[in-house]
């Protein structure tokens, strides 16, 4: 998972505080309507926040066509800078990535727990189906199991799990928890829960899902509760019933405390002769999912409007002393698609221009991973990859050229003597730069061929490297490649003779290496 995560699961936990505000205003509306409307209502509300990120990115943006900008401004040139690295928004969202991964995969991992010891259990607990399924309803296909691990009755699927010691309770007691245990299995509980438990792992940083959820579990043994009232059990009856049940529970076990936590309000809802107790109406349903949708489809199709930031990218070029260099050109390329440079397909995302003050500005980019590339004539190709590019980060990247290199090319032609030898290929020269004041040679030695190579028939180019001076004299003298070693010693004897007028940069001299060639050629 990469960090582009958070710029989808930020927005929709934007976006879902007000779906989460409207679902509360809409169960506060519903107060004295019946708790299965209210619970479909937070139901609702927990798969629209579920579906919410994909709704992000697969819908098109909802903007308004005018939106205003603030003008670029150039920045004032600082002081120079040989290396940038990439912004530190990078480890800061990765980290945040991790945190928010490390708490979903904790409840998720709580999730499946829960789910493989309640398998466990129900695998080693015995069915009392038969002496059960009489007490309620007819019809009644539920499985009943019985457990001394189980602490209180729970449904899901079509088993319902008691303890050991239900089988104790009174008739009129058991009738009433199998009832309730009933009416969790024909809602479906156990999948609206699943919804509910999945909300939580993926926004477990906010506050409001976790209200929500507990909501929805309190108007979720509510609507159960309605369902045992309306087959004729007496509220007062069925209200001792369930204090006897969570008093039977052991006091410190996690059942007994959530039972606890909420028996209060239940009791006051079951012993309140004007609540309504119906289910939902097909057309009630109809009405609550055409609202969802129209209000989430809609909520995700929207975009904030905000000024883009005015530096996406920027920096000032500068040359080795320090100074900044107008008119260079800086160019930046996607990462994904960069060919090799040199290739027809090497196009530009953006190019810009660098500015008196030696400034450039690229306008907002998309998110992605970019190269820099600076060039100047006079000066060596600067190049920059992996440079980051976040939405609303401002990255600030300098570039520091450094003087390019200088070539010459001398031919020596002689007459052939003997055979001529295999052609040697002659390296690629390096290109001038036009715009740093170049060396001028004052002074060259033409080589002279030599003779026991003539004789030998050896030619070919001799590629030299050297640095001239800021007096203009050549020194540093190295050999590239050569074909003959005779040839070599004629070559640097002759280089070395050589003086120019140095290379200037801002009107200074400063050193600057060249690539010289000599070629030593015999004609027929």
């Amino acid at each position: 998972m990469s960090y582009e995560w958070m710029n989808v699961l930020g927005p929709a936990a934007v976006k879902g505080t007000a779906l989460l505000a409207a679902a509360g205003v809409a169960a506060a509306a519903l107060r004295r309507r019946s708790a299965a409307e209210r619970h479909l209502v937070w139901t609702l509300a927990l798969v629209a926040l579920l579906v919410l990120p994909a709704l992000l990115v697969a819908l098109p943006s909802w903007e308004s066509p005018s939106v205003p900008r603030l003008p670029v401004v150039a920045p004032a040139a600082p002081a120079p800078v040989p290396e940038s690295t990439a912004p530190a928004g990078v480890d800061g969202n990765r980290m945040l990535v991790a945190i928010w991964a490390a708490g979903a995969l904790a409840l998720l991992f709580d999730l499946s727990l829960g789910w493989l010891r309640l398998w466990w259990i129900a695998a080693r607990a015995r069915d009392v189906s038969g002496n059960w399924r009489g007490l309620a309803l007819s019809g009644c296909r539920a499985r009943i199991l019985t457990s001394p691990r189980c602490k209180a009755p729970l449904a899901w699927g079509r088993t319902i799990l008691v303890p050991a010691g239900a089988g104790a309770w009174p008739e009129e007691r058991r009738r009433a928890v199998l009832l309730h245990e009933l009416a969790h299995i024909e809602r479906r509980d156990w999948a609206t829960q699943l919804v509910a438990q999945l909300a939580r792992a993926v926004y477990w940083f906010h506050p409001l899902v976790w209200l929500a959820t507990r909501q929805m579990r309190i108007e979720r043994e509510r609507a159960c509760d309605d369902r045992v009232l309306s087959t004729g059990t007496p509220a007062h009856e069925y209200a001792t019933h369930l204090v006897a049940v969570a008093r039977s529970l052991a006091p410190r076990t996690q059942a007994a405390s959530a039972m606890a936590s909420h028996l209060e309000s239940r009791l006051a809802a079951i012993l309140d002769p004007e609540r309504r107790r119906g289910g939902i109406r097909r057309h009630v349903l109809a009405a609550a999912l055409a609202g969802t949708a129209l209000l989430t489809v809609p909520l995700a199709a929207m975009r904030p409007q905000a000024a883009p930031p005015p530096l996406t990218l920027s920096g000032t070029v500068y040359d080795p002393s320090g100074a900044v260099v107008p008119g260079a050109r800086v160019s930046i390329f996607n990462a994904r698609t960069e060919p090799t440079p040199g290739s027809a397909m090497f196009h530009t995302e953006l190019s810009a221009v660098t500015s008196e003050a030696g400034a450039y500005v690229f306008p907002p980019l998309r998110p992605g991973t970019y190269t820099l590339i600076v060039e100047k004539p006079g000066f060596a190709v600067f190049l920059r990859r992996g440079v980051r590019i976040e939405s609303g980060r401002p990255v600030k990247l300098d570039a520091m050229l450094q003087v390019g290199q200088v070539a010459e090319e001398v031919s020596v032609v002689s007459k052939r003597e003997g055979p001529p030898p295999a052609p040697v290929t002659a390296p690629q020269r390096v290109r001038v730069g036009g715009n740093v004041q170049p060396p001028k040679m004052l002074r060259s030695a033409q080589p002279g061929y030599p003779g026991g190579a003539r004789k030998r028939g050896a030619e070919g180019s001799v590629v030299l490297r050297a640095v001239i001076w800021m007096d203009g004299s050549i020194g540093g003298l190295q050999t590239v490649s050569s074909p003959d070693g005779e040839l070599t010693a004629a070559a640097i004897n002759a280089v070395r003779q050589w003086r120019y007028e140095p290379t200037l940069l801002n009107g200074q001299p400063v050193e600057v290496e060249t690539t010289i060639t000599v070629n030593f050629r015999l004609e027929p």
